[in-house]
């Protein structure tokens, strides 16, 4: 029993054990603890401000961290906060983990520009037709022109009419010049 007591005492293993109380480690814990008391009306807005908080650091790294505290927690809503928020490595280290990828995270890089990530989920996870369309769209009318020539140069059905209005109504003259000197319309039409 003393010998117990004794180990128990020991510095490094009482901070340790004081390290990961709560599940998680302190620093995490720290970024952590302000959404505790936050009520989000999506599950979608808690996961962003997830990686947003753990965005003060080494995002890869606080995330490959919390799943040794939290395993199984991370789901496909991470992979898509992180393509909206532009963080490449952490989408690259989820799609590696073999979370499934919905239809959002392609549309969500594309309508804030983070062309890196759309060129990596379109390359490297299945992506469909409507995941690619709707990215489309939303670059088209948020004006991120390298994006829409990307999507474009790499789309697998023809082009529709929908991006370059949405370009229009975004008011983004470039994007809807581009697409309208590629546009074809259907025989009939």
């Amino acid at each position: 029993m003393a010998a117990a007591f004794t180990a128990l005492q020991q510095a490094p293993l009482v901070r340790a054990i004081a390290e990961f109380q709560d599940g998680l480690f302190v620093d995490l814990a720290t970024f952590l603890a302000p959404l505790r008391n936050q009520t989000y009306e999506q599950e979608d807005h808690m996961v962003e401000a997830f990686l947003q908080a753990l965005h003060a650091g080494d995002t890869l790294e606080y995330v490959q961290r919390y799943l040794v505290c939290r395993p199984g927690t991370l789901t496909s809503r991470h992979i898509d906060a992180a393509a909206q928020l532009g963080y490449m490595q952490v989408v690259k280290f989820l799609c590696a983990l073999g979370l499934p990828l919905s239809l959002y995270a392609l549309p969500k890089a594309a309508i804030r520009g983070h062309l890196d990530v759309v060129e990596f989920l379109h390359h490297h996870v299945d992506r469909t037709p409507d995941s690619v369309h709707i990215a489309l769209n939303h670059a088209a009318h948020a004006g991120h022109l390298a994006v829409v020539q990307f999507l474009y140069e790499h789309r697998v059905e023809e082009l529709t009419v929908v991006p370059i209005v949405s370009a229009a109504n975004g008011g983004r003259a470039d994007v809807e010049q581009y697409l309208r000197a590629r546009f074809r319309p259907p025989p009939g039409l």
